[in-house]
């Protein structure tokens, strides 16, 4: 099955007119035995299986699921970004430049 993402306001939005989850998707490309790793916000309709296709409708292609992390946190006031990660299977490198130039960006890594 083929998860169309619809660019709106600067995130991805699948599934228009109905209840969303906020997602960070996760890309990875890896060059000369190197892991880079590109992440980009969107709303999905559901959570999405192992093996679902997901359509980045940025021109970029698409991504096949390959696992989903959830961090459970307190119910604490206020804003809250998404906790649920959605990891894809690894792309060919030649595709992360298109990746970067529709606004992915690499993953903060913690020092």
């Amino acid at each position: 099955m083929v998860l169309p993402l619809v660019l709106g306001g600067g995130r991805r939005v699948a599934g228009a007119g109905g209840p969303v989850i906020g997602v960070v998707l996760l890309r990875r490309f890896r060059t000369n035995g190197h892991l880079t790793e590109l992440r980009d916000l969107a709303e999905l309709p559901a959570l999405p299986p192992k093996g679902w296709i997901i359509d980045y409708a940025d021109g970029t292609g698409h991504g096949v699921v390959a696992w989903g992390k959830i961090t459970l946190r307190s119910f604490q006031p206020g804003a809250h970004g998404p906790d649920v990660m959605i990891g894809m299977e690894s792309q060919p490198p030649e595709k992360m430049q298109a990746a970067l130039d529709a606004g992915w960006k690499p993953l903060a890594t913690e020092a």
